[in-house]
């Protein structure tokens, strides 16, 4: 985008605007745009100060539950969208994991 500004006697300035994710956000690096610059133009600033960072929604809290109450509902879903030749070895892992989720002391 800036190679049709190359000139090693300009003094450019890159202003960044507008909202972004933290995803988009990740790949950036000033740094890598300022080393860029060194070589194709005498002087390159980057002005990132309006760059606005989308935050995220807050995460609906969880229900409280026990270890075993969670296990039991993982392993429900689980049943549910599981073949019937599958049931029979899921069921025997909720079994497994309940004894030794009780075994360890959880409620």
């Amino acid at each position: 985008m800036l190679e049709k500004y190359i000139d090693p006697e300009l003094v450019l300035r890159v202003r960044l605007n507008g909202t972004v994710t933290a995803q988009q956000l990740a790949p950036y690096r000033r740094s890598d745009l300022l080393l860029y610059g060194q070589e194709r133009f005498f002087h390159l600033t980057i002005d990132d100060d309006g760059l606005k960072i989308e935050t995220p929604q807050p995460h609906e809290a969880l229900q409280r539950t026990t270890p075993l109450e969670e296990l039991r509902r993982y392993f429900r879903s689980a049943l549910e969208q599981a073949l019937p030749e599958e049931m029979e070895i899921i069921e025997e892992a909720m079994k497994l994991g309940e004894k030794m989720l009780q075994e360890a002391g959880a409620w």
